[in-house]
C-alpha cells in the first residue's frame, strides 16, 4: 500500500482486538504512534542500529504471541518475518505494493522461497482512503449516462454529492473511510504441491472477496463518496 492510505490505523485496530493480558504483542515500530496498553512497543533507532531486523531479531527471544511490524522493508527483515510467522508467531507487518497480489511478488522478490510464503501467509489487506461526502450538504443527483455505465447502475438511479457548506469549509467532505479488498488462502488452496499448475499468486487471486474498485462502487452507490473519489482513487 502507498504512503498516506491509512494503513498504520488499520495495523493498530487489528492489534486492539486481538489485544489481551493473555497474550504477549510487540510491535517493533518507526516511529510509536500510539500508545497501547499491555502492548511492549519498540521504537526504532536507525543512530544506535536498531533497526526492524534487530528488533525482530530481540523480541524473538522474548517468546511473543503477536508481532507487529510497521513495515518490512529489506530481505533481512522479510526473511525473519517469514521464519517467525512459520514457527507459529502471529506476524502482522505492511509492505508498498499497487494491490493485494504483489505483496506475493514483492516477497519473491527479497529471496523468499515460495514454500516459506505457502505456509507463512494467511491474508493481505489492500487499501486506499477516499474522502466522505460533507453530511451537512449532502445532496442527490441523477447519474449520468457515463457514470451509469462506469459505475454498472440503474437508469433510474440517483448519486450523492456536496454542495460546500460552513462546516466542511465549503469543500463538500468532511472526513475519510477506507476502501479495501482483502485476499486470503484457505486450507485447500495452502497445501497445493509443488507440481500443482496453480502459482501462489492466482492461489491469491482466486481467493479474493470484494475487489478495492467494487468496494469503493458500493460505497458511491451508497452515499458515502462521491463519482470523482471512484475516479481519482481506483481508475487512476
Amino acid at each position: 500500500m502507498p504512503t498516506g492510505s491509512g494503513k498504520t490505523t488499520t495495523v493498530y485496530s487489528m492489534i486492539n482486538n486481538i489485544n489481551c493480558r493473555e497474550k504477549n504483542i510487540v510491535s517493533i515500530e518507526d516511529p510509536v504512534e500510539y500508545i497501547l496498553d499491555n502492548v511492549n512497543q519498540v521504537n526504532v533507532n536507525w543512530k544506535i542500529g536498531l533497526d526492524f531486523a534487530r528488533g525482530l531479531r530481540s523480541t524473538l527471544r522474548q517468546d511473543p504471541d503477536v508481532i507487529m511490524l510497521g513495515e518490512i522493508r529489506d530481505e533481512e527483515t522479510a526473511h525473519m518475518a517469514v521464519r517467525a510467522a512459520v514457527t507459529g508467531h502471529l506476524v502482522i507487518s505492511t509492505l508498498h505494493t499497487n494491490n493485494s497480489v504483489e505483496s506475493v511478488i514483492r516477497l519473491k522478490d527479497m529471496g523468499i522461497p515460495e514454500y516459506f510464503i505457502q505456509d507463512a501467509l494467511i491474508g493481505v489487506i489492500s487499501q486506499r482512503l477516499v474522502r466522505k461526502i460533507c453530511p451537512y450538504c449532502k445532496t442527490k443527483y441523477q447519474a449520468s449516462p457515463e457514470e451509469i455505465i462506469k459505475l454498472n447502475l440503474s437508469s433510474q438511479q440517483a448519486l450523492y454529492k456536496g454542495k460546500g457548506c460552513v462546516k466542511c469549509n465549503y469543500k463538500a467532505y468532511k472526513g475519510r473511510t477506507v476502501i479495501y479488498e482483502i485476499s486470503y488462502r484457505d486450507n485447500d488452496v495452502r497445501n497445493f504441491s509443488e507440481s500443482s499448475k496453480l502459482s501462489l499468486e492466482n492461489s491469491i487471486k482466486e481467493s479474493s472477496g470484494v475487489s478495492m474498485k467494487e468496494n469503493c462502487i458500493q460505497l458511491v452507490k451508497a452515499g458515502v463518496t462521491t463519482y470523482e473519489e471512484f475516479l481519482r482513487v481506483c481508475l487512476q
